[in-house]
């Protein structure tokens, strides 16, 4: 079957034939669907500083944000039959280590990331444990399906942040995870969400779509978010761009007790001036990924938000157009190019 790999220490990926997999002890085989290019794809791709702890699983087929149906059902597996709509957790953890038995399974130490640290879902067939599938609705569209994973980064990062009704929230960065944590933060009855971003049009144009009070384009009327927005006038700040310059400006915008949550993942080191952020009792927190709580969130609203939020997904393309899709997202000529590898 074609897949799309990673194979070296370097720029690019390759679309590459591979042996379908088999369903082994606890193991479903998925049949793919629909599985979206993720802004982590896209470091990985690039190889961006950050992601060298990954060169020992190559190579590796790429691919974590999909849907799909299970095709067949391995030795020890119950709850599951073949045929069922399925989204799939992408991380898997042992459940015996001390993190895990805490109740904290996402910092598990042998965790196994799909797409990442195993092979992913850019293929017709995925083989994950059995553990990992959440049986969907046969009427939700795959491509919609797809959106649950970067929608359980946003409402993680929404969750770590603590928004309360009422309060205005700055996004800086429109990308996936910036649109997802924007919309999240809408329907949590904050009174207002502002989406920065530099450069990104139709992004942006996008983040109006998903109900963003507010959008602010970097390139025009000044490059400091300074120019837009005034300083310590905002309750809640997410970063979602993955450069410095992101957490030290808005920092500056929260008011005294403000709390900024980072989700976005950073090449290099930020610099903070601590002294304020002492004295104003500031707080900067992380958000990675989202547990089983956020998933059954995401997928109790998908059904009744399925058209706006199909505004985000802006190409879908066979797996043998993958490469052009990265290249897509890279000139910033998409939003969200979802792959659908039974597309001719």
């Amino acid at each position: 079957m074609l897949t799309l790999q990673k194979t070296a220490p370097s720029f690019g990926a390759v679309l590459a034939d591979k042996p379908e997999p088999t369903a082994g002890e606890g193991e479903v085989l998925v049949e793919v669907d629909a599985v979206g290019i993720c802004g982590s794809d896209i470091h990985m791709y690039e190889w961006t500083p950050g992601y060298e702890w990954l060169e020992g699983a190559l190579p590796v087929t790429m691919g974590h944000e999909f849907a799909g149906r299970v095709a067949k059902v391995g030795p020890g597996v119950t709850g599951l039959a073949e045929g069922t709509p399925v989204v799939v957790t992408p991380g898997y953890f042992c459940g015996v280590c001390e993190e895990c038995r805490s109740g904290k399974p996402d910092a598990c130490r042998a965790k196994k990331s799909i797409g990442l640290t195993v092979d992913g879902a850019f293929a017709r067939f995925v083989s994950v444990p059995a553990r990992t599938c959440i049986p969907i609705s046969p009427d939700l569209p795959p491509h919609i399906a797809a959106l649950t994973e970067p929608l359980v980064v946003g409402d993680r990062a929404v969750q770590i942040g603590t928004i309360e009704a009422g309060q205005d929230v700055v996004v800086l960065g429109p990308g996936i995870i910036g649109l997802a944590t924007a919309f999240i933060a809408k329907r949590s009855g904050v009174k207002s969400v502002t989406v920065v971003g530099k450069g990104d049009p139709l992004r942006l144009g996008i983040a109006k779509q998903l109900g963003a009070d507010r959008v602010i384009d970097l390139d025009e009327g000044g490059s400091k978010l300074s120019d837009h927005i005034d300083e310590r006038s905002v309750e809640r700040v997410f970063e979602a761009t993955g450069f410095g310059e992101s957490i030290t400006q808005g920092l500056g915008l929260l008011k005294d007790y403000g709390i900024m949550t980072s989700i976005g993942i950073h090449p290099a080191p930020a610099s903070i001036d601590i002294t304020p952020f002492v004295r104003r009792k500031l707080q900067l927190r992380g958000a990675h990924g989202g547990g089983r709580d956020c998933w059954d969130r995401v997928l109790a609203m998908l059904p009744d938000n399925q058209n706006v939020l199909g505004a985000i997904v802006s190409h879908q393309i066979p797996l043998s157009e993958a490469i052009e899709g990265f290249e897509l997202n890279r000139r910033r000529e998409a939003c969200k190019v979802v792959i659908r590898p039974g597309m001719a």
